[in-house]
């Protein structure tokens, strides 16, 4: 994606506490029937106590059986905005297909799950482009994030991350308004009966927005649904504004939109959403340095957060290393969790880093991470010290410039493939 999004919590509240075991999940409440619902209560997250506040974790992220670092720095985009829409959580995440909505995540998750995604073919996404799908499968609705390839699947967990449920940005218009949009064109035209459902969206590296929505419309007489969107289907769309619909393909962001009927055919409507004032893209907020950074203050706005007096953004990014990074999740679902802002990404690979002084505070996850072996080889840190098995966390004063970092990593396990430890990314609370 161009640039960077920050999401604000609307409910603000801070949770000091977290059970380290994980729980069960609830039986889903409400099923995610479209993209415009998938943060609803009862779907990716639940309220358990009744008072209209999420404080649970409906979802369970679906990694292959050996995932890819890219697979799971994807999963720790999703991660950090699951965290982000509840105000309480269990760690580590469910894991695996027993959740009341699954989100499969990469091609390794998806030869795990076992589940067709339905109208989804994953051959069919270029290169840098990545989709975000749901589909209901007996009943029972699941999450899937792909693409075409690592950037692209780092594409479609940004655009679930910080996009959805809308078109652009939390001040954009909702998925919720698009579908509205969608239905007032079909009742104006006489089709009553047409059922609109928001299911899929795509999204590509260096670009801001849904790259293309997928809908589906189901009514009784498909040929009605297609002449009522015909007019829509040009760059100008309706020649007249006078007493007609309101036009769905006018919201910033969304580029264009695929409309499949009931009986099969396909109609492809440009976005019609005035372009953007040209001008620089704005900076990430919270890049200055932390003097007083500790792993007591991991979790506050001396440390890894910003804002006063309740934390308001993710004033860190993580940068994972090669290996040794299997919960990187639950270290993003924390960041989330923590702070009512949340800027995405959150998560940037070493190779993208240029420049580390002039980066926000990092957070060095991992083993084979070259910008912790750079700190390792000045003498800041001390790997060599760590018995096979061992991690480490520890903060790094004017790691980089003036830039503290916070590293996350672990010694060589004993054994013949010499496999990373399991990194301790649980990191303390204050």
């Amino acid at each position: 994606m161009r640039g960077e999004r920050t999401t604000s919590r609307a409910t603000i509240g801070v949770v000091l506490a977290l059970a380290w075991t994980g729980a069960m999940p609830l039986a889903a409440q409400e099923s995610p029937s479209d993209l415009a619902s998938l943060f609803d209560l009862g779907a990716l997250v639940a309220d358990t106590n009744g008072d209209a506040v999420a404080d649970f974790v409906n979802a369970g992220l679906v990694l292959g059986a050996d995932p890819t670092v890219s697979e799971l720095a994807a999963a720790a985009e999703i991660s950090a905005r699951l965290g982000f829409e509840t105000m309480a959580l269990d760690l580590p995440l469910v894991r695996g297909t027993e959740a009341p909505v699954p989100v499969v995540v990469g091609r390794g998750g998806l030869a795990v799950a076992g589940v067709p995604p339905s109208g989804i073919d994953p051959t069919s996404l270029d290169a840098g482009e990545g989709v975000v799908a749901t589909v209901t499968v007996e009943g029972r609705p699941w999450v899937f994030v792909l693409g075409g390839d690592d950037d692209g699947l780092l594409a479609g967990a940004r655009l679930f991350a910080g996009v959805l449920p809308h078109t652009r940005t939390l001040s954009t218009p909702s998925l919720g308004e698009v579908r509205t949009d969608f239905e007032a064109v079909f009742d104006s035209a006489g089709v009553t009966d047409a059922t609109v459902r928001v299911t899929q969206a795509r999204g590509r590296t260096g670009d801001d927005g849904i790259h293309r929505l997928v809908i589906v419309v189901d009514a009784e007489d498909p040929d009605a649904v297609a002449e009522a969107l015909e007019p829509f289907t040009t760059d100008d769309g309706p020649t007249t504004d006078e007493g007609s619909p309101a036009d769905p393909m006018r919201h910033p962001g969304l580029r264009s939109t695929e409309v499949r009927i009931a009986d099969g055919s396909v109609l492809r409507l440009p976005g019609r959403a005035a372009p953007d004032r040209p001008g620089p893209v704005s900076g990430r907020p919270g890049s200055g340095g932390k003097d007083d950074l500790d792993l007591s203050t991991l979790y506050t706005a001396d440390g890894l957060l910003g804002g006063s007096p309740i934390p308001d953004r993710v004033d860190a990014i993580v940068v994972p290393g090669g290996a040794g990074v299997g919960t990187l999740p639950e270290l993003a679902a924390r960041l989330g969790l923590e702070s009512t802002g949340l800027t995405v990404p959150l998560v940037h690979p070493a190779s993208a880093v240029d420049r580390p002084s002039s980066r926000p505070t990092m957070v060095l996850a991992g083993a084979g991470n070259p910008l912790t072996a750079e700190l390792a080889d000045s003498g800041r840190i001390d790997l060599a010290a760590l018995a096979p098995g061992e991690g480490l966390i520890e903060v790094v004063p004017d790691a980089f410039g003036s830039k503290s970092a916070l590293v996350v990593t672990g010694a060589a396990a004993a054994g013949a493939d010499g496999a990373p430890a399991r990194v301790p990314l649980h990191c303390p609370t204050p």
